[in-house]
């Protein structure tokens, strides 16, 4: 009787983390409103010809590989984006943050250039809040794109906001229609200023 109450308990436990883990991986992280127009104070070159997609990336944040490797797919069929990925890192980070499993992946991706955002300025201009955020300005530098291309943390797979960038950067979406967003999943960017 004893061996059946144990087992019933560590059956619960299992059932009980296994919620927990799946609240954890769907759980949408922060979302600011994203600016309408490419913002002025933006240091960042736009693409006048084409979609420019941005990419905001906390450097240590293991949920966002799962992001790069879908960027990556999308970018090899959309050769002609510009495309960048914006660490944001703190302050005098140390070596620690230079050399990580995401800076290391980004650097394979022979058209995405790699932005360190040491003063937070581009995550402030673009009002980004969490890792795995990818946003698109198209050539007149109207945001067509805001969201996550993952269906939840740290995994690949089919998405929803990846058929929606997608089609934005195939020019199947009609230019006059709202925003297209989708839920974004990742650490907060904030804890990479935080965190020294």
């Amino acid at each position: 009787m004893r061996q059946l109450s144990y087992s019933a308990i560590w059956l619960l436990l299992i059932g009980f983390g296994f919620v927990v883990l799946l609240s954890y991986q769907t759980t949408e992280g922060e979302y600011l409103a994203s600016p309408q127009s490419w913002p002025a104070a933006s240091t960042l070159q736009r693409c006048k010809t084409g979609n420019t997609v941005l990419l905001f990336l906390h450097p240590k944040c293991p949920c966002s590989i799962a992001t790069l490797s879908k960027i990556e797919h999308l970018l090899s069929h959309h050769r002609e984006a510009r495309a960048y990925a914006i660490f944001v890192k703190p302050q005098g980070a140390d070596s620690s943050w230079e050399s990580t499993a995401l800076t290391e992946q980004a650097k394979k991706i022979t058209n995405l250039i790699m932005i360190d955002d040491i003063n937070q300025s581009e995550m402030s201009s673009f009002k980004a809040a969490t890792s795995g955020l990818v946003l698109n300005y198209d050539r007149q530098g109207n945001l067509n794109f805001a969201g996550g291309i993952t269906p939840g943390r740290g995994h690949e797979g089919d998405s929803q906001g990846a058929d929606l960038l997608e089609q934005v950067l195939s020019s199947k979406i009609s230019p006059e229609l709202a925003v297209l967003r989708s839920n974004v999943y990742g650490c907060p960017l904030e804890s990479a200023i935080l965190r020294t």
